[in-house]
């Protein structure tokens, strides 16, 4: 990826992005904290199995040795038995370590396009970028760094016991060979610690980089916006179209209206209720402005009568919406509206 392209991918990486990412199996995960909690396994089951496992594999070595020659069979038969019970749950612990590390990273997952082959895979180009370039630097740094310190504690540690380890040549071979177990065991101890904080900060790193790679650019997260709500300006076509035919249907029941009744200038909202309804008069259409002059030109066309009366007006254009009957505080002035429209009906029949 160029620099350019860097300096473009400057927005976070969506949810959508994100669950797209790990559909395909790409998801941070850091290979040291897995290693490092097999490590840790690994110690924890030899330091809990070593006290009753060694002595009965002991045991069985030394009937093993004062076994007849005659009987080979017999005599391995314990000891097999005894390094079986020491050496399972010391593999199986690592093993189970390592999956529930995998487990904790959320690192488990089925891709299948992870084990598809690809040649870009095997690309020679690809692989000297990745060692040579800036990630196999950091990763030569990290692997150094890990080793130095883990250097550092040896160093501290044989220091620390220098004396005892000084002295043991004059203890006897069971006491040296408790010694030399119980400093092994602190050395791999504080190795497994050292590499649990090493790869918790490995992990930390892997998804920073992780979110850097998926990072969008402002063309990344129209075309994602596109994808999942649509083309903005195909759906602002779609709401005009919408808008156009409501428009249009609430002006032909205009030529239906019982009356409308106006603000001269601003408003215009017209009703229908005829006589035997039994329920309240309906707005069928309003509107204001331009929209108010073509409700009126409409209702002169069709002969539906308009009464100017502003306050009304104005109640009814912004508390009633269109379907919608008119509210029982409106009752009054809508009733004298709807009586002035007949009146006029009738002044108009009797003319005719």
């Amino acid at each position: 990826m160029s620099g350019a392209e860097d300096s473009a991918r400057e927005h976070d990486p969506t949810p959508k992005r994100l669950e797209e990412a790990r559909a395909r199996g790409d998801v941070p995960v850091s290979a040291d904290l897995l290693a490092a909690a097999a490590l840790a396994a690994l110690v924890l089951a030899g330091l809990a199995l070593a006290p009753a496992a060694l002595p009965r594999l002991g045991g069985a070595l030394a009937a093993a040795l004062a076994a007849p020659a005659a009987a080979p069979s017999a005599a391995a038969a314990p000891v097999t038995a005894a390094a079986l019970w020491f050496l399972a749950p010391l593999l199986a612990a690592p093993v189970g370590a390592v999956l529930a590390a995998a487990v904790l990273q959320r690192a488990a997952v089925w891709a299948p396009e992870r084990i598809t082959p690809r040649l870009s895979r095997i690309d020679p180009l690809r692989q000297a970028r990745h060692r040579f370039g800036p990630e196999g630097l950091f990763d030569f740094l990290k692997a150094a760094l890990r080793f130095a310190l883990l250097a550092a504690v040896l160093l501290w540690l044989g220091r620390r016991h220098a004396p005892a380890i000084a002295l043991s040549a004059g203890l006897s071979p069971g006491q040296s060979a408790a010694l030399m177990t119980r400093l092994a065991a602190e050395f791999a101890a504080a190795a497994a610690a050292l590499a649990l904080l090493s790869g918790g900060a490995d992990l930390l790193w892997q998804r920073h980089r992780h979110r850097v790679r998926l990072r969008m650019s402002r063309q990344d997260l129209a075309d994602e916006q596109r994808e999942t709500e649509g083309d903005p300006a195909a759906k602002a076509r779609r709401r005009q179209r919408a808008e156009d035919l409501a428009r249009n249907r609430m002006l032909r029941d205009v030529r239906s209206a019982t009356v409308v009744i106006v603000n001269p200038t601003h408003y215009a909202v017209a009703l229908r209720w005829r006589r035997g309804d039994r329920g309240a008069p309906v707005c069928v259409a309003k509107g204001a402005d331009e929209l108010a002059l073509t409700i009126r030109r409409i209702a002169a066309e069709a002969g539906v009568p308009v009464r100017s009366d502003p306050p009304t007006a104005r109640i009814l254009y912004a508390a009633v919406a269109v379907g919608q009957p008119v509210l029982p505080e409106h009752f009054r002035a809508v009733a004298a509206a709807i009586r002035f429209a007949e009146r006029m009906r009738q002044r108009a029949g009797g003319r005719g």
